[in-house]
């Protein structure tokens, strides 16, 4: 007895393309095996390969869109700069920066997360949410908005504010506190009070 296996031909790009076709329809793949004359087995990894490829060009095609949105020469450009401080005028670009950030954690979603460390997504997540809050800050009136140390914003000279979190504190002093949910109200009180009215501290006089 011959232990030869009979050879299983190979499919034709016609039957490819049928399994392409049904797939995209919604057939099943047993119903899909019926009607192309194979195993179940085979239509099965004819549909895995085609994923791939689709999720390949969806990837391509997303990364194309990030490019462009990131080399628009009509983007919006800043005014000011982190030394001299930035102002509500410079919120357009921020909120363009928003739109870059979005489309980033768009196309990062779409690669094979092998791709990348694991701390990509993360660090993403948290550059949108900084940015957020360094909008908002910025539309309260009469603000200017300087960086002071990585995640941290100086405001008006005066208030050393976190974009991380809720924490705050005046320039100089050592103890941190917490403002409301609504950073535009509470930094709008605390320039109306000016700094003479703020809340002192009582450890003020050395750096945090």
């Amino acid at each position: 007895m011959s232990n030869s296996r009979k050879k299983v031909p190979a499919l034709t790009s016609e039957q490819i393309k049928q399994i392409r076709e049904l797939f995209d329809n919604g057939v099943t793949r047993a119903k899909t095996a019926e009607k192309v004359g194979i195993s179940s087995a085979r239509v099965q990894r004819v549909v895995q390969e085609y994923r791939e490829e689709k999720e390949r060009k969806r990837c391509v095609e997303i990364w194309g869109e990030h490019s462009k949105i990131v080399d628009d020469p009509n983007q919006p450009r800043y005014t000011g700069n982190w030394e001299d401080g930035l102002t509500n005028e410079d919120i357009p670009a921020l909120k363009y920066r928003q739109k870059i950030l979005e489309s980033y954690g768009e196309a990062f979603a779409s690669t094979d997360d092998r791709e990348w460390p694991a701390s990509a997504t993360k660090t993403n997540d948290k550059d949108k949410r900084k940015n957020k809050k360094l909008i908002r800050i910025l539309h309260t009136p009469g603000v200017i908005v300087k960086k002071f140390k990585p995640g941290f914003v100086l405001v008006n000279d005066l208030y050393v504010v976190s974009l991380n979190h809720r924490g705050w504190r005046l320039k100089g002093c050592g103890e941190e506190k917490y403002h409301g949910m609504n950073v535009i109200v509470w930094l709008k009180k605390m320039l109306e009070k000016g700094p003479d009215k703020s809340p002192r501290i009582s450890v003020c006089g050395f750096s945090f």
